[in-house]
């Protein structure tokens, strides 16, 4: 009886292996399932997450240049350039052939016409502010908005609402202006030429320039912003752009708050960062950043002027 004995304790020795393995290969299927499905909600999440910052990116974008305010600006910039340049010319030409008559009022010609293009100038440093604010005012107020609570939650995953943590102005790589160089002044496109202020295939002022006038002139400042312009009275709608496409000039928000950067030109698109919080499987709560680009809507066709022959 003793074999027989030791035979079934043998037998029920083998089987409570058996049962513990089976548990342990239970539990780390289980295990395995869990990180899997929270793998499947982490890539769920941020294909969600992108989705929303890219519309958010592109509402964004559309502010920067509501109304056409950019692209009016740029035009109006370029008719005070060439009032500026026009004004001057008369100056030189009743001096020249000494009309002394005329003399007084080509300088105050002069003189009123710089006036304006300082006006032009003080206004595109307003419209920066502007779209400074109109972003600012987005960002709090999309935060403000967001819930304390999970919008999702599982007993080992938790999601919270997403917040604009950063957000960048810029503008779009290798974009000309949406104002065409005029040639009803040959001096001036002369010159426009010599300094490359323009490109001769499409006859738009290059983007993002300081088209400064020559001596005296040179002091006042025609800063034309980086614009599509219409093609066909076609124009571009705000859109995504590529990491590649995006050329920053400076953070207008970040951690939540708004900075004190400053901008040489009018933005037209920005980058916005997205910070989603999450907990998975621990108590511990960890970042997921989303980030998107859009660029803004291009120029308007400019009103076109009748002039008499």
């Amino acid at each position: 009886m003793r074999p027989v004995t030791q035979r079934n304790g043998k037998v029920r020795e083998s089987k409570g292996s058996v049962l513990v393995l089976t548990l342990m290969v239970g539990g780390l299927l289980v295990f395995f399932c869990i990180v899997a499905f929270c793998f499947f909600l982490l890539l769920s999440e941020n294909k969600k997450g992108k989705a929303r910052v890219e519309e958010m990116a592109v509402n964004l974008a559309k502010t920067l240049n509501d109304g056409d305010r950019v692209g009016q600006v740029n035009n109006v910039i370029a008719r005070s350039r060439e009032l500026v340049f026009l004004s001057r010319h008369c100056e030189t030409q009743a001096s020249i052939r000494k009309l002394e008559n005329w003399e007084p009022l080509s300088h105050y010609l002069v003189n009123e016409a710089r006036s304006g293009a300082e006006l032009v100038e003080a206004e595109r440093k307003h419209q920066i502010d502007v779209s400074r604010k109109a972003v600012r005012y987005f960002a709090d107020y999309t935060n403000l908005r967001t819930s304390e609570k999970p919008v999702f939650k599982l007993p080992f995953w938790h999601t919270w609402d997403a917040e604009i943590d950063t957000i960048t102005f810029g503008c779009t790589d290798d974009t000309q202006s949406n104002v065409e160089n005029s040639a009803i002044y040959p001096e001036l496109r002369e010159y426009d030429e010599h300094c490359k202020y323009f490109q001769k295939g499409s006859n738009l002022y290059m983007g993002n320039i300081n088209a400064k006038l020559p001596s005296p002139d040179n002091d006042l400042d025609f800063k034309l912003t980086a614009l599509p312009a219409p093609v066909e009275n076609t124009v571009a709608p705000a859109r995504i752009i590529t990491a590649r496409a995006f050329k920053p000039s400076g953070v207008v928000y970040q951690h939540l708050k708004p900075t004190e950067a400053k901008f040489d030109q009018i933005p037209t698109a920005i980058e916005a960062d997205d910070l989603v919080w999450i907990t998975a499987l621990s108590e511990h709560e960890q970042q997921m950043k989303i980030t998107a680009r859009a660029a803004t809507t291009g120029g308007m066709p400019a009103p076109k002027s009748e002039i008499p022959q």
